[in-house]
């Protein structure tokens, strides 16, 4: 029993090869672009996305950016796709939409989802292929620009989720609460 878990964790050591340089680069250097933070400063922008974030949120966050990071790892690192890989990519999606903030792109993130699943069989029946059969280099090219589109599509729709959501923040915000901000920020320190 033991070893089937330790088996299965070192299933995904290509994923902690991805995820551990992302967040051990991330961390610094967010830390350091929000260091001393004014009100009209560009990189706010960026900031902006986690001001009044909930726990909800943030998870659901996290799941995005797990969900991406499976994606550019599998088609990286040319992985097999196991049951034990499918059951974390199902948990994450599954996670990440009914986590999802706005009703409206459950079914449109269901598809996404689907579609770059599709696409990780595709490219390990390309890569399969590739590998026992036949040895021809343009099958690596056609992984790899399938690896670029889905991981592009994957990231795009990420990000287009994020946008949606922040446009429904802007739209809660009242006028009075940003001009508040902004007074606050023009005046003089005493």
């Amino acid at each position: 029993m033991f070893d089937a878990f330790i088996n299965t964790l070192f299933e995904f050591r290509w994923l902690a090869l991805v995820v551990l340089p992302v967040g051990l680069v991330g961390l610094p250097v967010a830390l350091s672009l929000g260091d001393g933070l004014a009100w009209r400063q560009r990189r706010l922008r960026f900031f902006g996305i986690f001001y009044g974030m909930g726990h909800r949120e943030a998870l659901w966050l996290a799941s995005g950016l797990v969900r991406l990071l499976f994606v550019l790892s599998v088609f990286a690192f040319a992985v097999r796709m196991t049951p034990a890989l499918t059951i974390f990519y199902v948990l994450v999606t599954l996670l990440a939409i009914f986590l999802c903030l706005n009703p409206r792109r459950f079914l449109l993130d269901l598809v996404n989802a689907a579609v770059a699943y599709v696409a990780l069989l595709v490219g390990n029946i390309l890569m399969g292929y590739n590998y026992e059969v036949n040895g021809d280099p343009r099958y690596v090219v056609v992984y790899v620009l399938l690896a670029v589109f889905v991981v592009f599509y994957t990231a795009y729709h990420y990000l287009k989720s994020i946008s949606d959501e922040l446009q429904v923040k802007v739209g809660k915000v009242s006028p009075t609460a940003h001009t508040n901000l902004i007074v606050q920020e023009e005046a003089p320190d005493a």
